[in-house]
């Protein structure tokens, strides 16, 4: 993970996360501006997020790398940038 973060910073690539509340995400949360990262933790009474969910361009990937793992990447513009959207709205609140 660490040649992965790396490279994303040195092809400066920036990052928006929402994230569980634990123990690996706060220290990332900790190193969240030299990792170019914007991590929103949410707290455990909220519920948990086993699923990641990555956008770029005109891409979405839902990934879980739990016991059951998948990964479904969606190659389409309108959903791409409907999830982006959600992603602005959630940090507006909305």
């Amino acid at each position: 993970m660490d040649d992965f973060i790396s490279q994303r910073v040195k092809l400066n690539i920036k990052n928006q996360s929402i994230s569980n509340s634990d123990s690996l995400h706060r220290s990332l949360k900790e190193n969240s501006k030299t990792q170019k990262r914007h991590l929103k933790l949410v707290p455990q009474n909220l519920g948990s997020l086993y699923s990641s969910i990555c956008i770029y361009d005109d891409k979405v990937l839902i990934l879980n790398l739990h016991s059951d793992a998948f990964a479904i990447l969606i190659e389409n513009a309108q959903l791409a940038m409907t999830m982006k959207t959600i992603f602005k709205l959630s940090n507006l609140g909305i």
